[in-house]
């Protein structure tokens, strides 16, 4: 599926079971249209909401902080912000975004 965020960024995406994949989210740098395209997620599935926005948008940085620095790179390149993320990855993320720039 297609979502087009209100600067006009196209986000192509997939829901299914406990997670969304966002397919090209490595293209996508811009905080407003993570946050713009995180909030229409809340909104579409209110099982998201089990965590926080800042929460998907640190997990979405830091895949694509690890994809600019050539880290597992197919499986960096896409983002899946699953429902249940392991507390361990969580704290992952928000190191990753706190020592690195995306």
């Amino acid at each position: 599926m297609e979502y087009i965020t209100k600067k006009g960024t196209k986000i192509i995406y997939s829901v299914g079971g406990t997670n969304c994949h966002i397919d090209n989210s490595a293209e996508i740098k811009d905080d407003e249209d993570k946050r713009d395209f995180i909030d229409f997620l809340l909104e579409l599935d209110s099982r998201f909401k089990a965590r926080s926005s800042m929460s998907y948008e640190r997990e979405w940085k830091a895949h694509n902080i690890l994809y600019k620095h050539n880290f597992k790179v197919e499986s960096t390149k896409a983002t899946d912000l699953d429902l249940n993320e392991y507390w361990w990855r969580r704290v992952g993320y928000f190191l990753i975004c706190l020592f690195c720039e995306e």
